[in-house]
């Protein structure tokens, strides 16, 4: 008698996204002016992306400690609660 096969367990595929985490680095990202400064890098001007970078890092410090501390309360506030804001469809929102 032949062996029945194994029915096949696909696990479905979810995508996490952590919102603070993704908030935060989308607002150092706009601080920073990294996708300028990216940009810059791959046109071949290496040394002009790096010191615009750290330019812009100077400038805006007083805006990134904000938004770190920010993200940091928030996490400490949300450490106990269900991690799961939402899911759309295989995208999953957590804190």
């Amino acid at each position: 008698m032949a062996r029945r096969r194994k029915r096949a367990r696909r696990r479905s595929k979810v995508f996490t996204l952590g919102v603070i985490e993704t908030g935060t680095a989308l607002s150092l990202i706009t601080a920073t002016d990294a996708a300028g400064a990216i940009s810059q890098g791959l046109g071949g001007d290496l040394k002009g992306a790096f010191s615009s970078l750290s330019q812009n890092i100077e400038t805006n410090k007083a805006r990134i400690i904000g938004t770190l501390g920010a993200a940091a309360i928030a996490k400490m506030i949300t450490a106990g609660r269900r991690p799961t804001l939402a899911k759309l469809g295989p995208i999953r929102l957590s804190l």
